[in-house]
C-alpha cells in the first residue's frame, strides 16, 4: 500500500513530489500559522518543447532531472515539486522563494549527457499571507503570474495581483474570439511591399495576418499571435497563413510579376511540428506557388546546441526550393558559427535598430553596419525593416543594405490596394 501511496505522490522522472502532493503541502501550510511569509512559485523552463523536439525526449528527461537536481540542492529549506511538464512548484519562505534566488539557479549551465547547455527559465509567484482561498487557487494565481511574464519575455517573472483575474478572463474571451475568427474566415492577409532601395523596385512582400473581431476592431497581432502559440492554436493559424500566402504568390505571378518572392512569418511552435515540411510541400502542391519564390522567415528561440534540428529543417526546405530567413536579426541571435551552419537566405534586420535620421542625424548606426557587414562575411542578404524616412534609406545603402520594407515604400494592403500599387511602379519605370 505505501508504494501505492508513493507512486500517487511522487513524479517518477524527477523523484520530486508531483502536483497533488504539491497541493496538499499548499493547503497544509494555508491551515497553519506559518503562511505569513510564505510563497508559492511557478517555475517554467523556457523554450524546453523546442530543446526536446531538437535534441531528443531522452536528453529532454535528464535536462529536467539536472534542473530537479539543482533546485533540491540550492534550495534546501523550500518544498519543491514537479508539477506540469517542465514546471515546478516552489514552497517556502519568502527570502528563500524569491525571484533573484530561482533567477540565480539558471545563470550557471546545465551539464547533460557530457555537454554544458544554457537555459532560462520564467516565474510567477503568489504570497500566501495576502492569498484567500485553497491550494487550488493559490497555484492558480502563481499560473496566472506565470502566464503574465511570459507574455512580456522569457526570463522573466511576476508577482500575482488582483488585477490579473480581468485580465485573464480577457484572454479567454479573446481566445474564444480567436478560435471562432478562425473557423468563420475573419482572419485575413495584408502585403508589405519589400523593394530595392535604390531605384525603389519592388522585390517581394512580407503576408501579414490580421484579426477583425465582432465588433468591427482590430486586434494587434502582437496580442493574439502570443495567445495563440500558448493555446497551441498557432500550427492551425500558420498553416492556414501559409496556404493564402501561396496562393496571392501564384496569383501575384499571373499578373506579371513572376519574380516577387513572397515572404511568410513562421512561429517557433509552427518550425518544431513534426508535419510541417509537409504543410509546406501541400500549400504549394495546392496553390501551384513557385517554391522558389516563397521566403519562410522565423526568430530563433532555441539554445544554440539544438542548431542540428533547426539546420535539418533548413536542409529539407532548401530540398524544396524554399528560401528561410532569419527576422528580427540583430536583437539577440547573431552567432556568426550559428549563421555559417544554418546558411539562411536571408537576414532581417530589426526595425529597432534603425536610428531616426531626420530628428538625429548623427546618431550611431555601428550596430546596423556590423550586422549589414556580417550578412556580406557570409554571403547573405539583408533587408532592413521599418524604414520612414529618406535619411534612413540613403544611410543603408551607404552601409551596404540593398533591400527595405517600411512606410517609406507602402503600408500593409489587401490585395487589390497592392496590384494596384505594383502596376504603378511597373508604368513609373
Amino acid at each position: 500500500m505505501n508504494s501505492l501511496n508513493d507512486l500517487s505522490f511522487d513524479d517518477t522522472l524527477t523523484g520530486l513530489p508531483n502536483r497533488l502532493r504539491f497541493l496538499l503541502e499548499v493547503d497544509d501550510r494555508l491551515r497553519g500559522s506559518r503562511n505569513a511569509d510564505a510563497t508559492v512559485a511557478m517555475v517554467d523552463i523556457d523554450a524546453f518543447a523546442e530543446t526536446n523536439d531538437a535534441l531528443g525526449h531522452e536528453f529532454g528527461d535528464k535536462l529536467l532531472r539536472a534542473v530537479a537536481q539543482r533546485l533540491r540542492v540550492r534550495l534546501p529549506g523550500a518544498f519543491i515539486a514537479r508539477v506540469a511538464g517542465d514546471t515546478f512548484g516552489l514552497l517556502g519562505e519568502s527570502s528563500l522563494v524569491a525571484p533573484r534566488v530561482v533567477a540565480c539557479l539558471f545563470e550557471e549551465p546545465y551539464c547533460v549527457e557530457g555537454q554544458e547547455i544554457r537555459i532560462s527559465a520564467t516565474h510567477g509567484y503568489v504570497n500566501l499571507g495576502e492569498h484567500e482561498g485553497n491550494g487550488a487557487d493559490a497555484l492558480r494565481n502563481a499560473s496566472f503570474a506565470l502566464i503574465r511574464a511570459k507574455s512580456t519575455q522569457r526570463g522573466n517573472y511576476s508577482m500575482f495581483t488582483r488585477t490579473m483575474d480581468i485580465e485573464i478572463m480577457e484572454r479567454v474571451r479573446m481566445l474564444h474570439g480567436l478560435r471562432s475568427a478562425l473557423n468563420e474566415d475573419r482572419l485575413f492577409l495584408m502585403y508589405q511591399p519589400q523593394v530595392r532601395i535604390d531605384g525603389g523596385q519592388p522585390v517581394g512582400v512580407e503576408a501579414l495576418i490580421r484579426w477583425r473581431a465582432d465588433d468591427g476592431r482590430f486586434v494587434p497581432p502582437d496580442r493574439f499571435i502570443p495567445l495563440a502559440e500558448h493555446a497551441g492554436l498557432i500550427v492551425d493559424i500558420g498553416s492556414w497563413v501559409l496556404r493564402q500566402a501561396c496562393y496571392e504568390q501564384a496569383k501575384i505571378a499571373a499578373a506579371g510579376f513572376p519574380n516577387m518572392r513572397m515572404a511568410v512569418n513562421v512561429s517557433a511552435v509552427q518550425f518544431r511540428h513534426p508535419r510541417f515540411i509537409e504543410q509546406v510541400r501541400d500549400a504549394l502542391h495546392e496553390t501551384g506557388a513557385t517554391a522558389g519564390q516563397i521566403e519562410l522567415e522565423f526568430t530563433p528561440t532555441m539554445p544554440v546546441e539544438a542548431l542540428n534540428f533547426v539546420e535539418n529543417i533548413r536542409n529539407e526546405l532548401a530540398g524544396i526550393g524554399v528560401k528561410l530567413a532569419i527576422d528580427g536579426f540583430g536583437t539577440g541571435f547573431s552567432s556568426m558559427s550559428a549563421l555559417q551552419r544554418l546558411r539562411v537566405d536571408r537576414l532581417k534586420l530589426d526595425r529597432s535598430l534603425l536610428p531616426a535620421q531626420s530628428t538625429n542625424p548623427n546618431n550611431g548606426h555601428q550596430i546596423v553596419e556590423m550586422m549589414i557587414q556580417l550578412g556580406h562575411k557570409l554571403g547573405v542578404a539583408a533587408l532592413a525593416v521599418g524604414v520612414e524616412e529618406t535619411e534612413q534609406a540613403n544611410m543603408l545603402l551607404q552601409l551596404g543594405c540593398q533591400e527595405a520594407q517600411g512606410y517609406l515604400y507602402g503600408r500593409p494592403m489587401e490585395p487589390a490596394a497592392l496590384y494596384a500599387w505594383l502596376a504603378e511602379r511597373r508604368n513609373a519605370t
